[in-house]
């Protein structure tokens, strides 16, 4: 065997042993991508929850900030509104009068007896002063229903209904209040304050 086979043997050998060797590290680096793709996978998976995550933590925070304003507003908001009442007997009416000298916005206005709505209604605006009358028939006819229920029973007396008023308005600095009250009406036209 002459020098160059031997040459070429070992040249040949080292050859061999190079491509077991490329082999051995390419199937380490195909098992090394493997388990790199999958933990790209997870990661993305993982991001998106955590966008999620973040996005809900900001819808949170926009509602956390708006109860903040609002709680700000009330605390900002002293206006000081008085609301009062009176039956108009004939007109079979209950006239809620913003009795102060602010302006009302979006006001609405439930009158109920025993548990029966009598009335419900609502206004974009009140002015300051302004009136705004309620009529229903039942107003006068439970009026009368008290007046005979006294003569029957031979009480000397004014008849009277105790209504339950409830008034929800938003203020001139744009705050949310309400007033809920029970005043009793008769035939006298006398303006009670709701309070």
């Amino acid at each position: 065997m002459d020098c160059s086979n031997i040459v070429s043997l070992v040249i040949s050998a080292i050859g061999c042993a190079t491509g077991c060797a490329a082999l051995f590290q390419t199937r380490q680096a195909n098992k090394l991508a493997k388990t790199a793709n999958g933990t790209a996978e997870k990661s993305v998976g993982i991001a998106e929850k955590a966008n999620k995550l973040a996005s809900d933590a900001n819808e949170i925070s926009e509602h956390a900030n708006l109860i903040a304003k609002r709680s700000l507003d009330n605390g900002a908001d002293q206006t000081v509104y008085q609301w009062a009442a009176w039956l108009d007997a004939d007109d079979s009416a209950i006239i809620v009068i913003n009795d102060c000298a602010l302006e009302a916005r979006d006001v609405h206005v439930v009158i109920r007896y025993d548990g029966q709505t009598l009335a419900d209604e609502r206004r974009v605006h009140m002015a300051a002063f302004g009136e705004l009358p309620l009529e229903n028939d039942l107003f006068m006819e439970k009026l009368q229903e008290e007046a005979a229920s006294l003569s029957r029973s031979g009480i000397i007396g004014t008849p009277y209904i105790r209504l339950g008023i409830h008034i929800v308005w938003t203020s001139e600095l744009g705050v949310r209040r309400t007033c809920d009250c029970q005043q009793g009406f008769g035939y006298a036209k006398r303006k009670k304050v709701l309070s």
